[in-house]
């Protein structure tokens, strides 16, 4: 989302440099119309967060152009993050699936600070079977990216167990949910692609994924594999 700063904005009446800034981890550009004595040395406030990109711009026009071009730039980010996770992801196989689930999780946890998330492991590492280790973790990641993006959530929890012999992963959100027919979310809602893209992991995997979701009371995902594949 741009911010503009417009003729006649008051910026210590309206906003204060930190609501203007956001997080200092959040890349999300901020353009600027006006150049004022009073916006500049908010401005000067603003550049200390890295990754922040501020334009003067002459013109709201100019200005909206801008906002154009970012969000180019910001789809073309997301696409190639993308296509980074769909790599094998080796420290799986290092640090195993459990150990890169918590560290997932902290690093989630302090870029989102605003989303407390709960990690509850009921398993040991054996108990995961090779065919779902790489499937767990890309649907953890997708599921709490598209929560965080879509979502808006305050809390986001996560559990893994084995229940009646299968491996059980189970993801839950409180926030403000969808519209689901059945088990089939839209490719045309919010976050209907990653959603599809989960299903498709955990089917070409040998294993299912049940979402269920409805108008402000969050969204769960459950998946589950076998323990093992028949040949």
């Amino acid at each position: 989302m741009a911010a503009f700063f417009t003729k006649g904005f008051s910026a210590d009446r309206d906003v204060t440099p930190r609501q203007v800034n956001g997080d200092p981890a959040d890349p999300v550009p901020i353009l600027v119309v006006d150049d004022s004595p009073t916006n500049r040395m908010v401005l000067e406030r603003m550049a200390l967060a890295p990754g922040r990109i501020v334009h003067l711009a002459e013109s709201a026009a100019e200005a909206l152009e801008l906002e154009h071009l970012v969000d180019m730039i910001r789809n073309a980010m997301e696409e190639a993050r993308r296509i980074q996770n769909d790599l094998h992801p080796a420290y799986l196989d290092i640090m195993g699936v459990k150990e890169t689930l918590r560290d997932f999780c902290k690093r989630f946890q302090t870029t989102y600070k605003n989303i407390r998330t709960s990690l509850r492991l009921e398993l040991s590492e054996d108990d995961i079977p090779d065919h779902a280790k790489e499937p767990v973790f890309r649907i953890v990641q997708e599921a709490m990216h598209n929560a965080s993006k879509h979502g808006r959530p305050t809390e986001i929890s996560v559990r893994m167990r084995i229940a009646e012999s299968r491996l059980e992963l189970l993801i839950q959100d409180n926030g403000v949910g969808f519209e689901s027919a059945g088990n089939q979310p839209g490719r045309d809602s919010a976050g209907g692609l990653g959603l599809v893209s989960m299903q498709e992991r955990a089917k070409l995997s040998g294993g299912s994924l049940e979402i269920r979701s409805a108008p402000r009371a969050g969204t769960a995902i459950l998946a589950r594999w076998p323990l093992a594949i028949n040949a």
